[in-house]
């Protein structure tokens, strides 16, 4: 489990965003995402922009992607080695929170 600090840059300046407007999850299910690199990463960008985290849960082997969108969003970063146990590692990661 891991937990992101949100970052927004403006101007060359690093600041922490403190509000959350809202919550994304995404579940995935694949770490190829082809050429959709470059307009996912724009909008993980501004989803920070606006204050949404998005949390991901991963089914398969770590994403880099993913892991900068709950970076850059502050959002969480949930690795699940069993797909039995989602539910129960979700309710252990928001309890974490």
């Amino acid at each position: 489990l891991k937990r992101a600090d949100s970052l927004s840059s403006h101007n060359g300046d690093a600041t922490t965003v403190s509000t959350s407007n809202g919550r994304v999850v995404i579940v995935a299910m694949t770490v190829d995402f082809g050429t959709e690199h470059g307009p996912l990463m724009n909008l993980f960008f501004s989803a920070a922009k606006h204050g949404i985290c998005v949390d991901v849960v991963s089914l398969v082997e770590p994403s880099p992607l993913l892991q900068q969108a709950a970076d850059i969003t502050g959002g969480i970063f949930l690795q699940v080695e069993r797909p039995s146990k989602v539910l129960s590692s979700m309710m252990a990661a928001d309890n974490e929170v």
